[in-house]
């Protein structure tokens, strides 16, 4: 039987799509860095919160033009400026790693590089060696996007937090950090105590993460049997007759 109402249909997959979505951490992660950057640009330009504004519709505040620009200089942070910011921290957090590290792990056979595996496998035509690859690029580019969009809700945080204000009127995080100011109580205090270090821990493990230099670009392709034996006859003509290895 046909769907008496497919409108009533394709609003409800619509609605169920969004709430997918909506939970997927990155999304929470880029209302939060909204929220924060609304109040930040609120707090500089008409001396109010975000809790304070758009109390009436002929505020000052609220105005077409005026969101118009906010959300331009919002998607120029988050997708340009921050991005780029971070890939600059990267360069040197990479160089300090490579400065350190030894590599003291043996060739592993079964790890391969992803361009070369990559050009092997579209030499064989294996479809399967390509979805793989298709599918650790796609995990690889989820990933930088997840640590752009952390790394901007850090810097959101600190700036809304450290926003000089406009005498008694303080920005979300400021407000947010008084909360003990207004509470009594030992158990709802050591409650707030808590979550404010649990909030705080958080943050500062995000921006670790945005900063720690990727891996390698590699992928685990387990040696086939004529691989493998066509590794060591090669391995053993590298050798002299005593077994000194030449390469």
């Amino acid at each position: 039987m046909a769907d008496p109402n497919p409108n009533i249909s394709k609003a409800i997959s619509t609605i169920t799509t969004f709430v997918d979505k909506a939970v997927e951490f990155r999304h929470f992660m880029l209302l939060v860095s909204f929220l924060l950057a609304l109040d930040s640009s609120l707090m500089i330009f008409y001396k109010k919160n975000l809790l304070q504004s758009f109390s009436r519709l002929d505020a000052p505040e609220v105005n077409a033009g005026g969101a118009l620009v906010f959300l331009g200089i919002f998607a120029f942070l988050m997708a340009l400026f921050f991005p780029v910011l971070r890939n600059v921290l990267l360069a040197f957090t990479t160089g300090i790693k490579l400065q350190l590290k030894i590599n003291v792990r043996e060739t592993n056979p079964d790890i391969r590089d992803s361009s070369t595996a990559r050009r092997q496998a579209i030499i064989d035509r294996d479809k399967l060696i390509i979805e793989l690859l298709d599918k650790q690029e796609a995990q690889r580019r989820d990933h930088r996007t997840n640590m752009n969009i952390a790394f901007g809700l850090v810097f959101m945080f600190a700036f809304n937090f450290h926003n000089p204000g406009a005498g008694e009127v303080r920005s979300l995080t400021q407000t947010a950090a008084t909360i003990l100011d207004t509470i009594s109580g030992f158990w709802a205090s050591t409650l707030i105590l808590m979550a404010f270090g649990t909030f705080n821990f958080f943050l500062l493990v995000i921006l670790v993460m945005s900063l720690t230099p990727e891996t390698n670009d590699e992928i685990y392709l387990p040696e086939s049997v004529a691989e493998k034996a066509a590794r060591i006859e090669r391995e053993s003509k590298m050798q002299q007759p005593n077994g000194t290895y030449l390469g």
